[in-house]
């Protein structure tokens, strides 16, 4: 029997080499991240509201930030250790579907294995901020996760390989459909830019129908009566489908307005974790010296933009499904990342999907014996667009990545003891010296509350403390016009000790007033100071 064991373990090593060695090389690559200090500004804020929903506090009534709840649930742990712990165990698992995944959309296992290795590299590497526990990263775990359950079914090798259309629903392919949605409603609720996964999802089975349509027109010579009434009815075959998708999508965000609702915090999860993203869409401009060239980044331009990017792909008759699927989605990923018109590297985390299946489609057709030339000029040609279109958006918007030498390269010199912790710390933010006294001296007096009036969430993650204010970070409250509010929660907590940052808002003058009156000044640092309650015996 154990005999048996080993020889079943060594044919699966021998299938999947290639496949254990990216996962292999993913660990690796990671293991840097656990040594990092508490210095990136979300995933603080992530795990500030993480230990506040520990310690009893209801998140958006009590704590709050502008996403989706499952993000913060997800950062309830101890510390940022174990949040990297979970991300690189979220990313195994990931990994693992995606390779799946190819697998059964390509039926090419090597292929299969060059996409994962560039899948690993993207979303690992520090170029995109992969090596920290942003929500696209998790997003991606719910999408991919949903896309390999489908892929179960009959939905997705019907639409893909082009086989005959499904008149019927089994229970099995309805349970597929059903919990597929439901992993992509958990999506929704870790990022709302996640229901434009859903829709990549949908834009499938329209591509489908679509080429149905217009391969059937064109058998027939009838051009000029394009929309018959077969090929209108053609046109909503996937209605019942979709429906299924959508139940399943909207039974997760249906639990958890039920579930904020009975905690008494439904309005508050209302403004802002559902419709404060709105908000937070419009809220950063630019101006490129042009006023043509400034409409192309507002929100309905750039929408009339990818409706006439997806018309296009809608009527290209010589382009295969996988093609259109695969570039569809890679747009309204991009869309995605341009609805804040922010230039932060993590919103390109979500198009990593698409990119490298188009990637590994072309690999595909490049090699495939049939030599289905038209296939592969189409497809390359598609890839271009979406190539030239991401850099522009990259130079137009100012998009950066990070070094990847620097990440590496400063912790080599730090385990060989070119630098000491200090030293490597403070390669990443400059509040970390700071920070960490200040933590040590808050940790030494068993304190629980504090109150940061600036930006500096790392404070309160690093310090093991909870917000004497709903808010963790000073723009926040400056975006909610929320100083009233603030006030009053500081009043009402008194928390022992406050933290002044050199660099924080001044038009605060009713917090400025409290605290001249209440606190004195007990330690200065080089960009912030710490102030201690004077009733405190």
């Amino acid at each position: 029997m154990l005999k048996d064991f080993f020889i079943k373990i060594d044919k699966f090593l021998d299938r999947h080499t290639g496949f254990l060695l990216c996962l292999l090389l993913l660990i690796i690559l990671r293991a840097p991240n656990f040594f990092d200090p508490y210095w990136y500004g979300d995933e603080a804020i992530y795990l500030t509201i993480g230990q506040s929903i520990r310690a009893g506090k209801q998140l958006y009534a009590e704590i709050v930030d502008h996403k989706t709840p499952i993000i913060y649930y997800l950062a309830a742990v101890p510390n940022q250790f174990w949040f990297r712990v979970l991300l690189t165990g979220w990313m195994v698992t990931t990994t693992t579907f995606f390779y799946d995944l190819s697998r059964k959309i390509f039926n090419h296992k090597n292929i299969s294995v060059i996409g994962t290795f560039i899948f690993v590299l993207l979303t690992t590497l520090p170029w995109l901020e992969g090596h920290i526990p942003n929500g696209e990263l998790f997003v991606m775990g719910f999408v991919i996760t949903g896309l390999w359950i489908l892929a179960k079914s009959q939905y997705l090798s019907q639409v893909l390989d082009d086989q005959p259309i499904i008149k019927s629903f089994h229970k099995k392919q309805i349970a597929f459909l059903i919990i597929s949605g439901f992993f992509y409603g958990l999506a929704f609720l870790t990022k709302v830019p996640a229901i434009l996964d859903f829709a990549g999802l949908l834009l499938l089975s329209w591509f489908f129908t679509n080429s149905k349509v217009l391969n059937q027109s064109n058998s027939t010579r009838k051009r000029k009566i394009f929309f018959t009434k077969k090929n209108f009815l053609a046109l909503f075959q996937f209605i019942p489908q979709w429906i299924v998708f959508f139940i399943g999508l909207l039974i997760p965000v249906i639990i958890s307005i039920i579930y904020f609702v009975s905690i008494g915090a439904g309005s508050d999860y209302l403004e802002f974790g559902l419709l404060y993203n709105l908000h937070y869409t419009q809220t950063w401009t630019h101006d490129f010296g042009s006023a043509f060239v400034n409409s192309l980044f507002t929100l309905p331009v750039k929408t009339l933009i990818l409706a006439i990017f997806i018309l296009l792909l809608t009527i290209l008759k010589k382009v295969s499904l996988k093609a259109k699927f695969f570039t569809g989605w890679y747009l309204l990923t991009l869309y995605s990342v341009l609805l804040s018109n922010r230039p932060y590297p993590h919103y390109f985390l979500q198009a990593v999907p698409p990119l490298v299946l188009m990637v590994t489609y072309l690999l595909k057709l490049a090699i495939d014996k049939q030599k289905k030339v038209y296939e592969f000029v189409s497809s390359f040609l598609l890839f271009i667009v979406c190539g030239t279109l991401t850099t522009l958006i990259l130079f137009s918007l100012n998009f950066g990545v990070y070094s990847t030498r620097k990440y590496y390269g400063t912790f080599f010199k730090y385990v060989k003891g070119n630098l000491n912790q200090e030293e490597y710390f403070q390669s990443f933010n400059y509040l970390m010296s700071d920070n960490y006294q200040v933590a040590n001296y808050l940790k030494s007096q068993n304190e629980k509350k504090l109150f940061i009036w600036g930006n500096n969430a790392l404070l309160y993650a690093l310090s093991e403390t909870v917000p004497s204010s709903r808010y963790t970070v000073a723009f926040h409250i400056l975006d909610m016009n929320a100083f009233d509010e603030t006030i009053m929660q500081v009043k009402d907590e008194e928390p022992n000790y406050i933290v002044l940052m050199n660099n924080a808002p001044t038009e605060f003058p009713e917090f400025y007033h409290y605290l001249r009156r209440n606190y004195v000044p007990i330690y200065s640092y080089t960009n912030m100071t710490l102030y201690k309650r004077v009733n405190i015996q």
